[in-house]
């Protein structure tokens, strides 16, 4: 709820809440993965808030519209290996990010020690990285439940370290987590595929992406750009929400300096 803070001091007068702020928290959910459409529900049920019951009418919001499938994690034998997988800017390497936090808080763990590593391409192309995860593993965590090990764009391993991952996968398997992103699924080997919980991360719609887009331009005044080129603008992003939001304040950059006027943006 920390993104909330300071709009349930502004709901409960302290102060005023102006589209700069609803922005800025709509910025903040998307940029959270929650999608244009999901977003924009939150959005209006927030608006509608009055009062000292701020903070327990959002959390009824975020419950009502989030999913209630069950958050309790499996326990096993099998090394935990999860990949998230999607195209980028959807919020991949954030989520891996959290997860181990996530998954402490569930076993009633502590503070977990996480080894994130972003694999390039080029250069050992992941040799050192996995000779330093099966020498870690084979030592008891000495902090939290597991050994947490994040490797970040796992689709830039070559052939050969994606054998040498599945060696190491086998290593103190009830006491690992792995936790993979990758936008080209296609270039994981099916042996570690077969070992993983997959999660997508699938983009939203063009079309759902409109609306959000040209409320932002509307928030700063900009006109004369049709729908018909922001949806170009939109599926030139590829379904990276990022790259959406970027695209939308250069949109209002651009205006700003050409019409010589003082410009205020969402942090």
């Amino acid at each position: 709820m920390g993104i909330f803070s300071k709009f349930v001091a502004k709901i409960k007068g302290e102060s005023t809440a102006d589209p700069l702020d609803w922005q800025v928290l709509e910025i903040e959910l998307l940029g959270s993965d929650l999608g244009p459409t999901l977003t924009s529900q939150i959005i209006q049920s927030a608006k509608s808030i009055k009062g000292g019951d701020a903070l327990v009418s959002l959390t009824q919001i975020l419950n009502e519209h989030l999913s209630t499938k069950s958050r309790t994690l499996s326990k096993s034998d099998q090394t935990t290996v999860i990949m998230v997988v999607g195209v980028n800017g959807t919020g991949k390497t954030a989520l891996a990010k959290i997860l181990p936090d996530l998954i402490e808080a569930a076993r009633g763990g502590s503070n977990p020690h996480v080894a994130y590593y972003k694999i390039a391409q080029g250069g050992d192309n992941g040799a050192n990285v996995i000779e330093s995860i099966k020498s870690q593993a084979q030592f008891i965590p000495l902090m939290g439940t597991y050994h947490y090990f994040i490797l970040d764009e796992v689709d830039n391993l070559r052939t050969e370290s994606m054998s040498s991952l599945k060696v190491a996968m086998n290593t103190n398997t009830n006491q690992c987590v792995y936790i993979f992103t990758t936008n080209r699924l296609a270039l994981i080997e099916n042996g570690v595929q077969d070992r993983c919980e997959r999660v997508e991360f699938n983009a939203a719609a063009d079309a759902e992406w409109l609306p959000v887009v040209k409320r932002i331009l509307a928030d700063y005044n900009v006109t004369g750009v049709t729908d018909s080129d922001i949806l170009k603008i939109i599926s030139y992003c590829n379904g990276s929400a990022r790259r959406i939001l970027n695209a939308a304040r250069k949109l209002v950059v651009q205006q700003y300096r050409a019409n010589g006027r003082e410009l205020k943006l969402a942090a």
